[in-house]
């Protein structure tokens, strides 16, 4: 989609609209905080004209506010990252946790975790990249004593950004450990590992607590992979 064309979600003449409606302002009065004219308003508004910089700055410093750029991939990106992950065979992105595969299934199977992040995506069948592996912890754990337990397959363990999180990290993953006063309502899935580790102390085809699909905490680029995976997911009846 044209980033300039008219009524694009994303396009600096919706986002100059919006702004100055939520300071119920008029194009009229916008212009003459910003020493313009109400025409030139009017064009970058509709998208009539290509938007400048320049203008486009003042226009939102006369409503006190100020742009912030932020690089994300391209939609065309999204989506055939989303393909190369759909056409994997099945469990070839499980290969690419670099921590101990029997632990990370061991664990929900066993404790009362939740399940969260791209990993939760992945085991409600959405072909998310697996990021960062993420437990919500509820009071009752050691959160230190699990990621503890999974030692044998981690690099380095230490204490997140507060007190309540738990690090372990291997290459570039890590494994996170989020105690919780009150983890969300759990959806139960059946983990697409069940029967990868036959005669084993656990049973691997235990169904998982995951986080809603709704609930899921991702950042900001793993929240648009969830919005394309939604959209091309087939509909339940």
């Amino acid at each position: 989609m044209d980033p300039h064309a008219p009524g694009a979600p994303d396009a600096p003449s919706l986002v100059l609209r919006q702004a100055r409606e939520r300071a119920m302002l008029t194009q009229r009065e916008l212009a003459v905080r910003a020493g313009v004219s109400q025409s030139v308003v009017s064009r970058l508004e509709t998208g009539a004209r290509p938007t400048s910089w320049t203008v486009f700055t003042l226009l939102l410093g006369a409503l006190d506010l100020q742009p912030r750029i932020a690089l994300e991939p391209l939609e065309s990106h999204v989506s055939r990252m989303l393909e190369l992950e759909q056409s994997r065979p099945a469990l070839d992105w499980f290969d690419d946790l670099v921590f101990d595969q029997r632990a990370v299934a061991m664990l929900p199977s066993l404790v009362p975790v939740v399940v969260d992040g791209t990993l939760g995506a992945r085991l409600h069948g959405l072909p998310l990249p697996v990021g960062d592996i993420e437990f919500l912890v509820p009071p009752s754990l050691d959160a230190a004593e699990l990621a503890a337990a999974c030692r044998a397959s981690v690099i380095s363990l230490r204490a997140g950004p507060d007190e309540r999180t738990v690090v372990a990290e291997r290459e570039s993953r890590r494994l996170v450990f989020r105690t919780v006063a009150e983890p969300p309502a759990a959806t139960l899935v059946t983990p697409p590992w069940a029967g990868t580790f036959p005669g084993d102390v656990f049973d691997d085809g235990a169904p998982v607590r995951v986080v809603p699909v709704g609930s899921l905490r991702l950042t900001n680029d793993e929240q648009r992979f969830l919005r394309h995976a939604l959209s091309r997911a087939p509909r339940r009846e």
